[in-house]
């Protein structure tokens, strides 16, 4: 019975058409996670630049459907959260109501390191499904125009891409120097095999979980400014990030010929990574909202 219930979470869409009932009730908290207008209009843009025109109608589709759920229904909840910076700040301009809006961080599982005793410095990692846009639109975009530039200075570097259901159009990338591992027993090995993680991230939205993990795992990370927008600022800029093929490039190489000061850092990141990003530290930052909202309902 809802008298015994004090506040609903709604995390599934399908069941958003239940909030405005419920809100005249009990106070409603809306788990958006992303914003999928955010995410469906950096997909059209992504498309925009590459050429691909006949993809654009079903992504403006998909961005107008987005728009108007997270308008409406975001304006009928008492809380809705979302899980980075740029994602609750796209739902707070769409609803209007900035002063519903929480940030709820994902959390990371962490645990020992793996064993690194056997990377090579040379070796590039990017990790992820690659069935999912945002990464295999990433991965191709830096073997095209990012990679180059890097092997051109330094012909022993290598990009590993690993994860499950890589796209045809990216496994036809594969070459020596280039390997699409596609599903693979455990990430975490392959990335502590690596000496550097890249994240190129040109569309999409969110946490990005691979960035927090491949840093929990023992790995300095250069990526986009996209890949590193959900994390604080001072975390930001102890990162290697460029947004131009020549920009990252030039990050990447910087790491290459001197590892030494950026791996330096990583015992710090690796401390708040473990405190800052614990599934025990997000726990208790959802019960706080969660109290919030039924105060204030």
């Amino acid at each position: 019975a809802l008298h015994e219930v004090d506040t609903v979470v709604v995390t599934d869409r399908r069941f958003l058409f239940l909030v405005p009932r419920l809100r005249s009730r009990l106070p409603v908290v809306i788990d958006w996670s992303d914003s999928s207008t955010l995410h469906q209009w950096r997909q059209a843009r992504s498309h925009v630049r590459q050429g691909a025109l006949h993809r654009i109608p079903g992504s403006i589709k998909r961005l107008v459907q987005a728009f108007i759920q997270e308008a409406y229904y975001g304006r009928c909840s008492t809380t809705n959260l979302a899980v980075s910076p740029a994602d609750l700040e796209a739902i707070n301009h769409l609803t209007g109501r900035p002063a519903a809006g929480r940030l709820l961080l994902n959390g990371v599982t962490t645990g020992s390191p793996p064993d690194r005793s056997g990377r090579l410095a040379s070796r590039l990692v990017f990790t992820g499904a690659m069935d999912f846009p945002p990464n295999y639109e990433g991965a191709i975009w830096f073997i095209d125009h990012v990679l180059p530039l890097v092997v051109a200075h330094r012909p022993d570097t290598t990009l590993v891409v690993a994860g499950r259901d890589p796209v045809r159009k990216l496994q036809d990338r594969a070459r020596p120097g280039v390997a699409i591992t596609g599903a693979v027993p455990d990430l975490q090995a392959v990335i502590a095999q690596g000496g550097l993680y890249v994240a190129p991230l040109v569309s999409g939205s969110g946490f990005k979980n691979k960035v927090v993990e491949a840093i929990a795992a023992g790995s300095f990370l250069a990526g986009t400014s996209m890949a590193v927008e959900f994390l604080p600022p001072a975390f930001r800029e102890q990162l290697l990030v460029g947004d131009t093929p020549k920009d990252l490039a030039a990050r990447v190489l910087t790491f290459l010929e001197n590892p030494a000061p950026f791996e330096a850092r990583l015992p710090a990141l690796m401390k708040t990574v473990a405190e800052e990003y614990s599934w025990t530290h997000r726990a208790d930052e959802f019960l706080e909202i969660l109290n919030e909202g039924m105060g204030g309902s």
